[in-house]
């Protein structure tokens, strides 16, 4: 989506991002992959009003005895849509989102 938004407007989304945390091990640090994907099991358009933009991050979490360090390799433009103002905001791909006309 290649035009601003304003705050409050109403959008569709195909569907949420959720963080996914692939595990492996190493001889002395545990390793993981962090990223941002799209779960099957939430496959369901989402429809709300859109309240922000973020820059979400992929990339890799080490593990250390004295602490974690996170390098990431990858950088994603993800908006926030809320279905109605009790719910919490649901992340999505911001270039996946459209304005809904209005009535």
């Amino acid at each position: 989506m290649s035009t601003k938004i304003q705050i409050g407007t109403k959008v569709t989304a195909p569907n949420r991002i959720v963080r996914k945390k692939t595990y492996t091990s190493g001889l002395h640090a545990t390793k993981c992959q962090a990223e941002w994907v799209r779960p099957s099991w939430a496959s369901k358009e989402i429809k709300g009003f859109y309240i922000g933009k973020r820059t979400y991050q992929n990339g890799d979490i080490t593990r250390y005895e004295d602490g974690h360090h996170f390098s990431a390799n990858e950088w994603l433009n993800v908006a926030l849509i809320v279905p109605d103002e009790f719910k919490n905001p649901i992340p999505v791909m911001y270039d996946e989102m459209t304005i809904d006309a209005e009535d």
